[in-house]
């Protein structure tokens, strides 16, 4: 996404049938779509803004909005790639959440606001709610099995990443999941070597496994 497109030229004054008719158009409220975004991510609202878009006869700004979404999509997955990184080594785990934050703020400066102020300067704010239901039901089906994913992978690397950090509970278990090949290659070097690190620090189990 870049810059957004500007918008269809105004039409001339318009009589009362045309703003009958401009009022009788069906949204879903863009402030909401940014704050279930919140939740459900870019992906939700830039989607239900280009549905929007094209609501109101704005196909470009509706591509536009559409191509947000998509790009969302991929800088989730990157951001769940960065955290897991390589054979279950955490790699950049506070900086990946920052990613999708700023990703957020970008959409909504660059796109969501520009509806937020379309709809309240032609229509005056004035328009048919169209319900939540689906689309939230919808979003609910698609989000929780990939948040579910995405909380699986941070748990699978969490006790890597404590390790590294010097807690010996992290160090013993890292240990034992290299000893036993549990979801990681079998390696006995780096099962002693974290043994070796959490006995430093006087973890008895450790001690135990090392033969101390």
């Amino acid at each position: 996404p870049g810059r957004e497109p500007e918008p269809t030229q105004p039409a001339p004054p318009e009589s009362a049938s045309d703003e009958a008719d401009k009022a009788a158009v069906a949204l879903w409220n863009p402030y909401a779509a940014v704050r279930w975004s919140l939740i459900f991510s870019p992906v939700f609202g830039a989607w239900i803004l280009a549905k929007n878009w094209s609501a109101l006869g704005e196909k470009y700004r509706a591509a536009f909005s559409r191509s947000w979404a998509y790009v969302a999509g991929i800088v989730f997955v990157v951001s769940v790639l960065a955290m897991i990184g390589g054979q279950g080594k955490p790699q950049n785990v506070s900086a990946a959440p920052s990613l999708m934050f700023w990703y957020f703020l970008a959409w909504y400066f660059i796109s969501a606001r520009g509806q937020i102020r379309y709809v309240k300067k032609r229509v005056g704010g004035v328009f048919e709610r169209k319900p939540w239901g689906l689309p939230l039901l919808l979003a609910t089906l698609f989000a929780v099995p990939l948040y579910l994913g995405a909380g699986y992978a941070v748990v699978s690397i969490w006790p890597h990443f404590a390790a590294e950090r010097g807690d010996a509970d992290a160090q013993y278990i890292l240990g034992v999941t290299y000893a036993q090949g549990k979801g990681v290659p079998q390696d006995h070097k780096q099962a002693v070597a974290w043994y070796r690190k959490a006995a430093e620090q006087g973890y008895a189990n450790a001690q135990y496994s090392l033969g101390y």
